[in-house]
């Protein structure tokens, strides 16, 4: 939630710009009825899909469901974030924003510290840029290997590519005439301690340099390729070590140059290592990011969600690869990110198979991938068939992959396919399914019931709330808060029920985030066709009903499988209170059954 200065800006800007004319900066509009419609930015839209309504402040899509308010619409189709959005929208107001908190002098040192590590990185990429063009023969074994991997020198100037010599203190002399300390070296993780003796030596020393941009583009660390073989000990690649501005499992290299592609796209295609990317990149594939060379994890998931919610993964094609490839797919399932594998043939990686079937062959490979659950379904099935695997470690291993499954359509769809696959009952399936924790992945819009319908009926009850909120009390909003599966809807209700905002435009505004205001545009959006206040309450005491009754029928199916495991046991005293708990359930079934008029 925002500080009370920080909404009341929030809302000033909004009553002095209209979404209207922002949006008319980016995207042509035209009036219809009470909105207005245009082409959608966020997709390759052909049909004018995106709505815009001025009266609420807000704008969605029908075709995607990109949706929000005008903070919304800039943070999507600039990329960037709310303070930044806030930022450029209130300087368009004339809207002053309130002073930021005064920084304790800890974070004033901390900041300064790491503005002077992002200095030292761009200092030294620039060291490393000119040694890469140095007539030294070392330097031109570089330039001949990246010509021989198809790197062109425009590339190596895009991507500020470089080269450490092979020298043990270059790098060190460098630092000496630009005032730059060994222990800032040391602590970045440029140079290392000798263990015999004292002095310092250059970690990347031999080696082609990958400069790695964080988010914003400043480089926060560096990727080394040996040059020539990879002698005893030393990895053919190499990153930074983990330092003061750098942290692998929150980098993705090359997303500041693909991030625009990839938020115009909505997809993102995922590799593993550096030449995999700028190859791509290069050949025209330019919604690409690597996880430089390492396992993906879900930071680097919530990372891509910020831009999308597609991912095409594209690793390499021998087993590793494909071993690799299932993990990236199940964490990006456990983040609600749809995701596919695209299977490269006879084991190559991409780079490889680039250079034989060029980029038109590739992109075709990448259109045709399978989504992540099929290809693991159809993977395991072949293991087992294989007996590399036995049945019952098969199932169990699906049932786990279900289980981050949180689209309900999209795991019903892999129950049923799984099931067929390996010829088991469903409900023998499901009972080695978990349910998904409501409160885990907030930031996706996949609905995350397990049984679909009673999702439909939460969000029933909250697209009548938006429209009629004074049909339910805050006490008995907070009663209905407890059926809630759905985390994102939960937390709409929660605000709708704490009565805090009397506007649509303030409860849009206090998200943050895009993917809850994109649903709570599309609920916003679709309550219009809510005419009749004496109907939507029908309707709305029908589906607390139906959440209510769900809720006794899930309890009371555990007091009967408690019953059954209980009736082998001498405490008889237990089944009794079961049994009669059971009964309770019973009587509130039919009681709520009953209210039915």
């Amino acid at each position: 939630m925002k500080s009370s200065s920080s909404t009341s800006a929030i809302a000033d800007i909004k009553a002095r710009l209209s979404i209207v004319d922002i949006i008319q900066g980016f995207v042509s509009l035209k009036k219809s009825g009470k909105n207005y419609i245009g082409l959608c930015p966020f997709h390759d839209d052909n049909n004018p899909s995106m709505h815009v309504n001025d009266e609420k402040g807000f704008f969605h899509c029908f075709s995607c469901g990109a949706g929000g308010d005008v903070f919304g619409f800039l943070m999507r189709y600039s990329n960037i974030g709310f303070r930044e959005a806030l930022k450029e929208l209130a300087a368009k107001a004339g809207v002053r924003l309130p002073a930021p908190r005064p920084r304790t002098k800890s974070a004033r040192k901390k900041e300064a510290a790491a503005g002077r590590f992002f200095e030292i990185n761009s200092l030294v990429s620039s060291f490393y840029s000119q040694n890469l063009l140095a007539s030294r023969k070392n330097s031109a074994q570089a330039r001949e290997y990246l010509e021989s991997r198809g790197v062109t020198s425009k590339v190596i100037k895009e991507f500020k590519l470089g080269f450490v010599p092979d020298s043990w203190d270059a790098l060190m002399k460098f630092a000496s005439r630009n005032s730059i300390g060994i222990g800032e070296l040391e602590e970045l993780g440029l140079v290392v301690a000798r263990e015999s003796g004292s002095g310092h030596y250059d970690r990347f020393r031999n080696r082609i340099i990958f400069p790695i941009n964080e988010i914003t583009g400043r480089i926060c660390g560096f990727g080394g390729r040996i040059l020539g073989e990879d002698g005893p000990g030393q990895p053919k690649y190499m990153n930074s070590p983990e330092s003061p501005v750098f942290d692998k499992k929150n980098v993705l290299y090359g997303l500041y140059h693909s991030k625009n592609e990839i938020g115009r796209k909505r997809k993102a295609v995922l590799v593993e290592g550096y030449m995999d990317f700028i190859k791509l990149y290069a050949n025209g594939i330019r919604n690409v990011v690597a996880t430089l060379g390492t396992a993906f994890t879900n930071e680097h998931a919530r990372l891509l969600r910020r831009f999308c919610q597609e991912v095409v993964i594209v690793y390499d094609g021998d087993a590793a690869g494909i071993r690799s490839a299932v993990r990236a797919g199940e964490i990006l399932l456990e983040q609600g990110i749809s995701s596919s594998i695209c299977r490269i043939p006879d084991g190559l990686d991409p780079d490889d198979y680039l250079g034989l079937h060029g980029p038109e062959s590739l992109g075709e490979l990448i259109e045709d991938a399978v989504d992540v659950s099929d290809f693991i379904i159809d993977d395991t099935f072949t293991r087992y068939r294989e007996k590399k695997i036995s049945s019952g470690e098969s199932i169990r291993f699906l049932a786990d992959m279900v289980s981050k499954i949180k689209d309900p359509v999209r795991r019903a769809e892999a129950v049923s396919r799984a099931t067929g696959v390996f010829g088991i009952r469903e409900s023998e399936f499901l009972s080695l399914v978990k349910s998904p924790d409501p409160g885990k992945n907030r930031g996706s819009l996949a609905p995350v019931a397990l049984v679909p319908e009673k999702s439909i009926h939460e969000r029933e009850i909250v697209r009548i709330l938006l429209k009629f909120p004074g049909l339910l009390s805050a006490e008995k909003i907070e009663n209905i808060e407890k059926h809630f599966e759905n985390g994102d809807l939960k937390v709409i209700l929660k605000r709708v029920g704490e009565g805090e905002f009397t506007e649509i435009s303030s409860l849009m505004s206090s998200f943050e985030e895009i993917e809850m205001q994109q649903l709570l545009s599309e609920l916003i959006f679709s309550s219009d066709d809510l005419i009749d206040e004496t109907t939507s309450e029908k309707i709305l005491n029908d589906c607390v009903r139906e959440l209510e009754l769900r809720d006794i029928a899930f309890k009371r199916n555990e007091v009967i499988d408690r019953i059954r495991k209980q009736r082998d046991s001498s405490d008889k005293s237990l089944e009794r209170e079961l049994v009669e708990k059971y009964r309770d359930l019973v009587s509130m079934e039919k009681a709520i059954r009953g209210t039915v008029s």
